[in-house]
């Protein structure tokens, strides 16, 4: 058995614009033929999956979740998180590479845990 490193990845391994995908492409989004815009796709999906996060974490009676999202998606994830019983926020936002990213906590009312 050897022991060989893989190659080294070239410098310009990442894409020069944008892309929006998780684990397989958004075919409907512009980018890939799709009828739908990208941004606004991608902010539905994350969005949708962060929403049933608290809906998951509520059910099993949990009383924080913690987020990494887009900073200008927290207004509409307020939202959720009120609705799904988690009205208190604290928010760390990134700077430097990773500007215009949030670390958010979402927390129970202390009054509501009994």
């Amino acid at each position: 058995m050897t022991d060989a490193s893989p190659p080294p990845l070239p410098d310009d391994d990442q894409p020069a614009e944008p892309r929006y995908e998780v684990a397989v492409p958004f075919t409907l989004c512009a980018s890939n033929g799709g009828p739908h815009d990208d941004a606004a796709f991608s902010a539905g999906f994350e969005i949708g999956h962060a929403d049933a996060s608290m809906r998951d974490v509520a059910a099993a009676g949990g009383t924080v979740i913690i987020l990494t999202v887009r900073t200008n998606h927290i207004p509409q994830l307020e939202l959720h998180a009120m609705n799904r019983g988690f009205p208190n926020m604290d928010r760390r936002d990134h700077d430097g590479e990773h500007a215009g990213w949030s670390t958010v906590s979402f927390m129970a009312d202390p009054d509501d845990m009994l």
